[in-house]
């Protein structure tokens, strides 16, 4: 889970910075990270999608951070759009 640096806005948005507070990750989605977010580091928003949560289907917001590139057999992959 990712919050906002800034308490300035509760929206996200491409160029924000945010703060991973919670690294816990499906292990179906390790599959699709070459790195994975860490608790406490800051991150900046590429891309806003919404996705599918793994293992239920349901519908979640999905953020692309520039430090955690995504594998190119990810989901919503930059290149399968």
């Amino acid at each position: 889970a990712m919050v906002p640096t800034s308490s300035a806005s509760s929206r996200w948005r491409i160029g924000q910075r945010v703060v991973c507070i919670d690294d816990r990750i499906a292990p179906a989605a390790l599959r699709f990270f070459s790195l994975l977010p860490k608790a406490g580091t800051i991150y900046t928003i590429t891309r806003i999608w919404v996705g599918r949560e793994y293992g239920t289907g349901r519908p979640t917001q999905s953020l692309g951070l520039s430090e955690v590139p995504l594998r190119a057999n990810a989901p919503h992959h930059p290149l399968e759009v």
